[in-house]
Order: structure tokens, then sequence, then C-alpha cells
């Protein structure tokens, strides 16, 4: 019996449970492929459904002729069912949905949990859940299935809500993997989105964005008042950014040069022996020159990095010992491979002061850090040779 049964499958579990509900006059095969069709997208055929009928009449679960449940068959369907006795009344049309709908949405059927009326919009939350196959921790909503399937098209079909999908974006934006708060995600975001701090600064950024738009945006002249306009007064378009023009305005070489000032500046008195500047602190020391009005901490950093690629400067991964958390991650200056904290400022060496006559490389004492620099005294001695 159990061979048979496994052999037949659901397909005969729904056999059974069909032919358990009583009916009017003896079926017949084509009317029970006929009512159990609705089960199968692709409804198996005649000859299959004949397999399926032998096996249950070899394992002794249904009689042929005509078409009945032998008393085991009754037990066993009933036990499918997941109750003892039918209810009294009960039809083959109403039976799917009180009993087979629960228990296919992984519930128990039965009188006891089985809903009194079907809601559409949970069917429907289950039948996509399956079709889009969410995430297992999605919601039973059709709003929360909704969400999900939402975030699948967004590109993110692991995650169930838009919030996951706004954290994760934002995360990739910052360049982290850490899983951080809403508070912290948000103050960080700030702070390398728009480079500033409080809203003192924030007011500037304001009005600056609104002079600036103000100035892009003036009415345009119709094609009459274009004509007749001199040439002199046609309207110019601003094409850049204002920043980012005044940012490329700076000379790089100037740039680096402010940047290895300000630097030793944060270390003048240190008896350490420490040679490093984290990156946010120098970017704090600088952020108030007025060549640097332009710059926010992501045009800062970028900019360091085209001066260490030249070799202006030189950035490194660093000693952070001592140092916050905040301050570390606002030092943090990524390129494809590396990750940079600190401004390494190499250590000066004693001048070196050649003989009479000497000529070549020695005569300049160049300051580390300061690629191109020469000292007041190898250039005085240059002057004297000549």
């Amino acid at each position: 019996m159990t061979s048979a049964t496994m052999t037949s499958g659901l397909i005969g579990d729904l056999v059974l449970l069909r032919l358990l509900v009583p009916s009017k006059s003896n079926l017949r095969p084509s009317q029970l492929r006929r009512d159990l069709a609705r089960f199968f997208v692709t409804p198996p055929g005649p000859d299959r459904w004949q397999t399926v009928v032998d096996e249950l009449v070899t394992a002794g679960l249904v009689q042929a002729s005509p078409l009945r449940l032998s008393e085991s068959g009754r037990k066993k369907a009933l036990e499918f069912l997941g109750v003892a006795e039918l209810p009294s009344g009960s039809t083959w049309r109403s039976l799917p949905g009180k009993y087979l709908v629960p228990r296919a949405l992984g519930g128990q059927g039965g009188t006891e949990n089985a809903p009194r009326r079907a809601d559409e919009r949970k069917l429907a939350a289950q039948v996509l859940k399956t079709q889009y196959r969410l995430p297992a921790d999605t919601g039973d909503s059709l709003t929360s299935v909704l969400e999900a399937i939402a975030c699948r098209e967004l590109g993110h079909p692991d995650l169930s809500s838009l919030a996951e999908v706004k954290q994760r974006v934002l995360e990739r934006l910052l360049g982290t993997t850490e899983q951080l708060g809403k508070s912290d995600l948000e103050r960080q975001f700030l702070r390398k989105t728009l480079g500033t701090r409080g809203t003192a600064a924030l007011r500037d950024r304001i009005l600056q964005q609104w002079v600036e738009k103000g100035e892009t945006e003036r009415p345009e002249m119709t094609t009459e008042e274009t004509a007749e306009a001199p040439p002199e007064e046609l309207p110019e378009l601003e094409s850049v950014n204002e920043d980012t023009r005044r940012t490329e305005e700076v000379d790089l070489a100037e740039f680096a040069r402010t940047v290895l000032a300000a630097a030793r500046h944060s270390l003048h008195g240190s008896h350490r022996g420490d040679h490093q500047v984290l990156i946010s602190r120098v970017w704090q020391q600088v952020r108030t020159e007025p060549s640097f009005q332009g710059f926010d901490a992501d045009s800062f950093k970028a900019r360091l990095q085209e001066a260490h690629r030249h070799g202006l400067l030189k950035l490194a991964t660093g000693r952070t010992e001592g140092a916050s958390a905040e301050d570390v991650r606002e030092s943090e200056t990524r390129d494809a491979e590396h990750t940079y904290h600190v401004l390494q400022l190499e250590v000066e060496h004693p001048k070196h002061h050649p003989a009479a006559g000497d000529q070549g490389p020695h005569e300049t004492s160049k300051t580390e850090g300061e690629p191109g620099q020469e000292s007041s005294e190898a250039s005085g001695r240059r002057d004297h040779h000549a």
C-alpha cells in the first residue's frame, strides 16, 4: 500500500479526496478528470489518470467498478485532511477552499482554523510570494509582498523592504560594509555629501545654492528679443558648478604646499616624533583658507589623491591608535585599490653644506613632502657661485 501511494503521490491523494465527497451518482473517470483539472497548470492526460487509479486499486484504497473508496481509502483521505469525519453537507465545491488552500499555504486544514471567507488580498499575496520567489522573511500582507517585489526589481532580490534597500544604497554611497544604525547612517551621509557641520554652515550652503540657482535660472529671452539684442548682451549659460570651477582653479602644486604646511602646523609642539596626520584633521585646518572655499570634504580628498599620484605629497594607511572612530571614518580616502587615513610627513634631514665649488644636486636641501622646493640657503649659494 505504501509503495503504491508513493508512486501515485499527490495526484493519488487528490483522487481519494474527490471520491471522499458524496456524489448524486457514480463518478465516471471523465468527470473525475474534469473535477481535478483545476489543480494543474497542465492537467495530466487520460493515460496518466488511469495509471494513478490502477495504482490505488492495486493498493486496496479504491474499488474500480464503480469508482469508490474502500474503508482503508476513506481512512487515508480523512488523515490527509486532518479530520476524523467529513462534516455533513460537505461538497466538492467547498472542500478545496476550506481544507486544501490552508494546507497549501503551510497551515493545517480543518474547521477549527479554516477561514470563513476568502480574503482576496491575502490570497493574492501568497500567490505572488511563490511566483516571484521572494525571501522567506517577506510579510504575508499584500503591501509587504508588493514592497518585496519592488526591492527585487530594483536589483535587491534578497531584501524584502524598501527601508532595507535605502540602508544598503546609502551604505554603498558611504563606501562602507558596516551595518550602521539609522542615526549613524544619516549623520555620516550628511557629512560625506555636504562636507559641513552645524546649522551655520548649512545656512551658508542654502544661501549659496539660492544665489547660484538665481544666476542660472534667469528668464530666457524670446526669439525676437534675442535677435534684437547686441551680441555682448546675450545671456551666458553657466555650464560648470561654481564650487567645481573654484577647486579646479587651485594649482595642484600650491594645493599640496598649503596642505603640507597645515599638516606640519597641526604637529607643531609634538615631541612624540610622529609624522603622520589624520586627513580629517588636515581638512579642518585648511577648510577656512580662502583658496579652499570651493571645496567640500569629498572634493578635498579627490584633490589629495591627485596630488599623491603626482608625487607632491604622500598618503598612507598609517597608525590610528588614539584617534576616535569618528575621526578615522572621516579620514577614509579611497581609490580603486587602497584606503588612506593619514598624510605622511617625512623627517627633515640636516642640510648638506657642500664644499666650495661643489656643484650638483647636493646644493639644494629639499623639505621632504614638498618636492621641488629649495631652501633659501641653497639658493643663496647658487647665486654666489654664479
